[in-house]
């Protein structure tokens, strides 16, 4: 599929981002989404990764919309800089952390061992109290994506949102509720 480059539409569109336009994103995503996927691939070697640095690029385009300099060159070339420089922190990121053991190799406890399911419990029930802090739409999201174990494209059609905003609420999400456990992990 070849995609005609309309540097003029592009330039329209982060102006109709900037006034909070989802249509525009999306329109920004169907011209240059494959090029900053292959980009982020290139980069980081790995499909999932690839499509979680597009998906924080995607989101600061509409958060932050209004850094655009037409004067510093193309829509284009801003969206694939900032998919390269966000896949190289990505990298970076990759290679600081410390090598943790696979979890294959983690002990498993027997079926039968009152201490898990007593663990496993406590564990159900903070969760279950972090997800009901949430917000109602990030709630929504990470019930269908988790509890209901839905495809990212079903759970946008059922909430009748972008794919996009579907990723994003689940991200967002998921860094609350990681907070939210372990703050009540501290407290425990």
């Amino acid at each position: 599929m070849n995609v005609t480059i309309d540097a003029d539409a592009d330039v329209a569109a982060i102006a109709r981002i900037q006034g909070g336009e989802e249509e525009a994103l999306a329109e920004l995503y169907d011209r240059h989404g494959r090029a900053a996927y292959a980009l982020a691939y290139r980069v980081v070697g790995d499909p999932e990764t690839a499509e979680e640095v597009v998906q924080e690029v995607w989101l600061s385009v509409w958060r932050r919309a209004a850094g655009y300099q037409p004067e510093r060159g193309s829509v284009r070339s801003w969206l694939l800089a900032g998919v390269r420089h966000r896949a190289i922190d990505v990298l970076r990121a990759r290679q600081a952390r410390p090598r943790t053991s696979s979890i294959d190799n983690l002990p498993l406890a027997a079926p039968d061992d009152p201490a898990a399911r007593a663990l496993s419990l406590l564990e159900s029930r903070a969760l279950r109290t972090a997800v009901a802090t949430l917000p109602p739409e990030q709630r929504a999201a990470v019930e269908l994506a988790y509890f209901a174990e839905l495809p990212y494209p079903e759970i946008a059609r059922r909430l009748g949102v972008p794919l996009g905003t579907v990723k994003s609420r689940l991200r967002l999400a998921l860094g609350r509720l990681r907070g939210r456990l372990a703050a009540a992990e501290a407290v425990a």
